[in-house]
């Protein structure tokens, strides 16, 4: 190799290295995540409670669509509020939710409906796989926002929910997605309980007890979600949990992966991995000024807050000069490979400086035996 080309290669690799290095902005998927939230902007239409237990009772409503996968009955634009006064001692059919779906094998989608002042906004209970849709709601209820009951494969995005309890709350269903939801001023903003293999991601759940719960729930992933000034933003396990003496224990709860999320001024931790927690994956996250000097806690076993292949692990905001980050609790876990705010790692020692410093070495011994000649 030429000495001229050599030297250019040099300066071209250094140049991109510390460009690279200087580079502290956050990714565009902490960026994005306040801009995901919709607000109807149609006329609604005021209207009393749909309440659906069979098949034909869809017709009772003269919806649009034939509730096939190409043409699903819409229940859309409605504004259905409950002017009396809620109270716990009161439930009643009347007032056990706005929307309540049970029992059906039709296609639906729910959108564009404002509703207040019930147990639950939307009830969905018992309905056959990937038949549902729930989007673009603003939902104000006592106890539950939008509760999924053992109905596999719905989608729920783009929901704007606050209630006592939950925002969204998911129970005995798999492969459920819960996307790009607002959630808060509840106890637990999404809860999954004994949920398998569903996706939770964009979503913001603050302002709540606990951002996002996942209880009992297997191989659930959590991308790109922002949990902000909660008490815990997620927490994994299987407390609250009722118990019964004479019952098994709870089974473990295994091989989560949490990714690309931001949590961020939550008071205690912004995750937390309880006892049951087993082969948990936390890499690529934003931990920003929640609990101080530990922001997560580990108490399960062999979960893994960094990727090893990649050795990529989280962004720490309070890391300092220290070259791994350790972690609050019994589990004694460490992040091995802290990360920039590009999600970059820290030590500048990466491949293009080894390589550079290889060309150095090369460009000096060219000169020197240059020199001799």
């Amino acid at each position: 190799m030429k000495f001229g080309k050599m030297l250019f290669i040099l300066i071209f690799l250094l140049t991109n290295l510390f460009a690279h290095v200087n580079n502290v902005n956050l990714t565009p998927q902490a960026q994005d995540q306040n801009k995901r939230f919709f607000t109807p902007n149609v006329v609604l239409i005021e209207r009393k409670i749909i309440d659906v237990e069979s098949d034909e009772d869809f017709l009772k409503y003269n919806l649009t669509g034939l509730g096939t996968i190409e043409k699903p009955f819409i229940i859309e634009n409605f504004n259905i509020t409950n002017s009396e006064e809620f109270s716990i001692g009161n439930i009643s059919d009347d007032n056990r939710a706005g929307i309540y779906i049970r029992n059906t094998t039709k296609n639906f989608i729910i959108q564009n409906c404002f509703l207040k002042g019930y147990y639950s906004g939307i009830s969905i209970v018992l309905v056959k796989e990937n038949t549902g849709i729930i989007r673009n709601n603003i939902i104000q209820a006592y106890s539950t926002g939008i509760n999924i009951v053992e109905s596999d494969e719905l989608k729920c995005e783009k929901n704007y929910c606050s209630a006592k309890n939950f925002g969204i709350s998911v129970t005995g269903s798999k492969k459920v997605q819960i996307n790009s939801n607002y959630c808060f001023n509840s106890s637990k903003g999404i809860e999954m309980f004994f949920s398998d293999y569903t996706i939770i991601e964009s979503n913001n759940a603050s302002s709540n007890q606990i951002g996002i719960k996942i209880t009992g729930s297997d191989s659930c992933n959590l991308y790109s979600n922002t949990c902000e000034n909660n008490k815990n933003g997620i927490v994994i396990g299987n407390s609250g949990v009722l118990k019964i003496p004479e019952d098994p224990p709870p089974p473990d709860l295994k091989q989560c992966l949490l990714k690309f999320n931001l949590l961020l001024n939550n008071t205690e931790y912004g995750v937390v991995l309880e006892e049951t927690a087993r082969k948990c994956r936390i890499y690529d996250n934003f931990f920003v000024k929640n609990k101080k000097d530990h922001q997560a806690f580990d108490a399960g076993k062999r979960n893994k807050w960094y990727n090893y292949w990649e050795k990529e692990g989280n962004y720490w905001s309070d890391l300092g000069d220290k070259k791994t980050y350790t972690i609050d609790g019994p589990a004694g876990s460490i992040d091995r490979y802290p990360l920039n705010e590009n999600l970059e790692r820290t030590s500048l020692f990466s491949y293009a400086c080894i390589l550079s410093l290889t060309l150095v070495g090369l460009i000096i011994t060219r000169i020197q035996r240059r020199k001799k000649k």
